[in-house]
């Protein structure tokens, strides 16, 4: 359990967020703030919690960093340029949990509702795609022992009446021993339930830290909001 998690906090329901959890033993949180840096990344990154470290996206939804890059486009980046596992978290709504990861040793997808923003194509089905892949996940994230249980938990169908993907997200994080505060980021700036506090968090504009970041970031939000990432 993450240093910061408390039994029972709550989680918010029906809400868009995305974000990564990177392994940072080996590079260190400085160099993965170089690398969100030169990817002119717009967030929150936390602080070290153990080998994980979250970074919170900004614009979930549209493109998280320059050059139109989405959530599993800079998952993949980051993997290769930092050589490690990095997991992209996507969640809209209570409706679909998507997750991208790559590491030095592969990569994978998972999506809880291909269906969902392709609601015209008659060929997709809404099953999950991707649960065959679950067990490389979990392996990846030292967690081997953890495999069956996560592909259990994100295989199922769900009643999206009264199970929401966050609470599905959690669970799986916590399968794979990372923090779970992803789920109530929503709280940033200020302090984040079973999560880092005020002022813990590193803000970054369009990659760049401090007031000049702030500004940037102001700018490029309206935009990057509203436009779609690029295909990869």
């Amino acid at each position: 359990m993450s240093e910061y998690e408390r039994p029972g906090d709550p989680i918010p329901e029906g809400h868009r967020y995305a974000g990564l959890v990177v392994d940072a033993a080996a590079p260190g949180r400085d160099a993965l703030l170089a690398a969100l840096g030169r990817a002119r990344f717009s967030g929150w990154v936390g602080p070290g919690d153990g080998r994980w470290v979250v970074a919170v996206a900004d614009s979930p939804g549209g493109s998280v960093a320059g050059s139109r890059t989405g959530v599993a486009d800079l998952t993949r980046r980051l993997a290769t340029g930092l050589q490690t596992l990095v997991l992209g978290v996507e969640v809209d709504d209570a409706r679909v949990l998507r997750l991208t990861w790559a590491s030095p040793d592969g990569e994978g997808a998972y999506d809880s509702d291909p269906t969902v923003g392709h609601e015209d194509d008659d060929d997709l089905l809404p099953d999950p795609v991707g649960v065959d892949l679950l067990g490389d996940l979990a392996a990846a994230a030292g967690r081997p022992g953890a495999a069956d249980d996560l592909t259990e938990l994100l295989g199922d169908e769900i009643d999206r009446d009264s199970t929401f993907e966050s609470e599905r997200l959690r669970a799986a994080l916590r399968l794979l021993g990372m923090p779970t505060w992803l789920v109530a980021s929503s709280s940033l700036p200020r302090d984040v339930p079973s999560g880092p506090r005020r002022g813990e968090t590193t803000r970054l504009g369009a990659g760049r830290p401090g007031p000049a970041g702030r500004l940037t970031g102001m700018a490029t939000r309206r935009v990057r909001r509203h436009r779609p990432p690029r295909e990869p």
